[in-house]
């Protein structure tokens, strides 16, 4: 089907947003991510950039609404050089805080467009909702993404997929365990993945050791994923049987931040029966102005 493939699994903990104040009550942020990548061992695939940008504002802790545009380009071994690729991306919440719940519920509602060469466009529609205890040491959320594939303004597939993301403190404060499950079926195919991710805050941090250390993997098989977390939508048919990463933030000022995240995913390409390795490396800055 798509040749086609975002890039950015694994990205979860290396996305942040950095807000300022005005008039204590509007908040803006922004930040600035690129991502470069090695294919290894595949027939078809050799080498792949992207750049995105994300921005957006909120009021007070009450709503907000973030934006993400991205642009990508795949280096192939074959016949087709190049391939690019533009992506767009809107997403709105809404926090509701409960006092019967001890706790907040977040409503989100995520729109995603894809604008590639061999399938025109992409668009999906991503609802989800999650709750967090007033103590913030236990999450869990429920989302299910719509995704339609186009080609000429003709619907060629649409792919559904459920996710359940449960995350906890055990023990101490300074970790956070976050799984994130996905069932996921197009064209009667169904695929079912995990998502672990370990993240550590260290107390005391600077220039020389970062503040957060993350690192996490996929377990299981998936294919059209959708991550709300970073806006990303996979517009790939190859199969990804499992990945893993490793991701450092560091604090930059009392305003800015700074993550380096390096990571390797496994495909299996149903074309031609090949199997390969996507190693990438992903820088990610943002800042108040």
């Amino acid at each position: 089907m798509s040749i086609n493939n975002c890039l950015g699994v694994g990205l979860l903990a290396t996305t942040v947003f950095i807000s300022s104040s005005y008039a204590s009550t509007w908040y803006t942020n922004a930040g600035i991510s690129i991502t470069n990548g090695q294919y290894k061992k595949s027939k078809l695939r050799k080498e792949a950039f992207s750049t995105s940008l994300q921005f957006g504002f909120s009021y007070l802790e009450q709503w907000g609404i973030n934006f993400r545009t991205a642009y990508s380009s795949f280096i192939f071994k074959q016949e087709i050089s190049t391939i690019k690729q533009n992506e767009y991306g809107a997403r709105f919440y809404k926090n509701i805080f409960s006092d019967s719940a001890n706790g907040t519920f977040t409503l989100i509602l995520g729109n995603y467009w894809i604008n590639g060469k061999d399938i025109d466009t992409t668009i999906t529609i991503y609802p989800e909702i999650t709750y967090l205890n007033r103590s913030k040491s236990f999450l869990i959320g429920l989302g299910y993404a719509n995704s339609q594939y186009n080609n000429s303004n003709k619907l060629l597939f649409r792919t559904d997929q459920l996710s359940a993301t449960l995350g906890f403190t055990p023990l101490t404060r300074s970790l956070w365990i976050n799984i994130k499950s996905y069932l996921i079926t197009f064209n009667n195919e169904t695929h079912y993945a995990s998502q672990p991710t370990l993240s550590w805050f260290i107390p005391k941090s600077n220039w020389l050791y970062p503040s957060i250390l993350s690192i996490g993997g996929l377990i299981g098989k998936r294919s059209y994923a959708v991550e709300q977390e970073t806006m990303l939508t996979y517009n790939v048919s190859d199969v990804q049987q499992y990945s893993y990463f490793a991701s450092a933030k560091w604090n930059l000022t009392d305003n800015s931040h700074f993550s380096m995240t390096a990571g390797s995913e496994t495909y299996h390409d149903i074309t031609n029966n090949n199997n390969y390795q996507y190693n990438y490396i992903n820088g990610s800055l943002s800042a108040i102005w």
